[in-house]
């Protein structure tokens, strides 16, 4: 798992307890990267400088909800001035940063290639930004959680709520990496080594990111069904666990042009424990002596449980 802390050079005391806390909230191992930018930046900047801003730029501009693309001037009030990143491409919107208001843009952190946590005041930070339409999007929507820098509870505040939803965010691609390869039980060495995290890291939060599965399950009690006739069938889902499961979407999967309709459902098991729900469509089966369907679960990735694998179903066909 690797950090980007972008800073001023006059923050690198800022910038050190940034990297504590990471390593306290996030994980101890996490690689961290300490990207420097000059203070002086718009008189002076060197190759490096810009290289760091356009990275910068990168993440910025993805961790926002906005309608179209913009480029930054760094500006000292006195007529000298860059474009932050060393370029200007024709972005339909140009924002004008003075030197001394670097402070509400930087410091800013990225962790896995994406912007995470940025200065609570950056929105004020740019001159005409009110004619600006952007916004930073709030983290649960991959955006980022500002914070104030300069209060170390407000950052470690931050940086906490950056951790927890990276667990949230990590347990549910878990879960579909598992649903794609058919496991049902994690190689975090794979999924590791596809998202750049740390086996580790997995090992040390498997708790939280893989979460015991719901034990769902369908059977047909409509018993058989007719090749070449319109025939209904009934399926009962069961439901087994302790906790009750608010929302899970069952599809039913057929060859082609043996269902009569687009085959899903919603379902809800409130009660927990063992209960079972009907679902009922139409096949048109074409051959005998047996009709395949495969029910297909998806749960709430919000939810505690994680989504079974596809249930085949075997139907008689006379």
């Amino acid at each position: 798992m690797n950090a980007q802390i972008f800073c001023l050079r006059s923050q690198k005391k800022m910038a050190e307890d940034i990297e504590g806390l990471l390593r306290r909230h996030i994980f101890d191992e996490i690689r961290i990267l300490r990207l420097e930018i000059s203070d002086d930046y718009c008189r002076s900047p060197g190759e490096r400088d810009h290289e760091y801003c356009r990275l910068f730029l990168k993440f910025f501009k993805a961790s926002m909800i906005k309608v179209d693309d913009f480029a930054i001037l760094v500006a000292d009030g006195r007529g000298r001035w860059y474009y932050m990143g060393g370029a200007y491409q024709d972005e339909p919107y140009l924002l004008e940063l003075f030197q001394q208001s670097m402070t509400s843009v930087f410091p800013a952190v990225a962790i896995m290639n994406r912007m995470v946590i940025l200065p609570h005041d950056i929105g004020t930070a740019f001159e005409k930004s009110r004619v600006f339409p952007w916004f930073v999007k709030p983290r649960d929507l991959e955006g980022a959680v500002l914070t104030d820098f300069r209060h170390r509870d407000s950052l470690e505040e931050g940086i906490r709520q950056v951790g927890l939803q990276l667990k949230t965010d990590i347990a549910k691609l878990c879960k579909r990496h598992m649903l794609v390869r058919k496991i049902k039980t994690p190689d975090f060495t794979e999924f590791g080594l596809l998202l750049d995290v740390h086996p580790k890291y997995l090992e040390v939060h498997s708790a939280e990111i893989v979460t015991p599965a719901a034990t769902l399950s369908a059977r047909a009690v409509s018993g058989p069904v007719q090749a070449g006739k319109t025939s209904k069938v009934r399926l009962e889902i069961q439901y087994e666990a302790e906790t009750p499961l608010p929302l899970v979407f069952v599809t039913v999967n057929a060859p082609a042009g043996t269902l009569k309709s687009h085959a899903a459902y919603t379902l809800a098991f409130p009660e927990g424990k063992t209960a079972t729900q009907s679902i009922e469509f139409e096949v048109v089966p074409k051959t005998r002596p047996y009709c395949p369907l495969e029910v297909q679960f998806g749960l709430d990735e919000k939810h505690s449980s994680s989504a079974s694998f596809p249930f085949p179903i075997i139907l008689d066909v006379v």
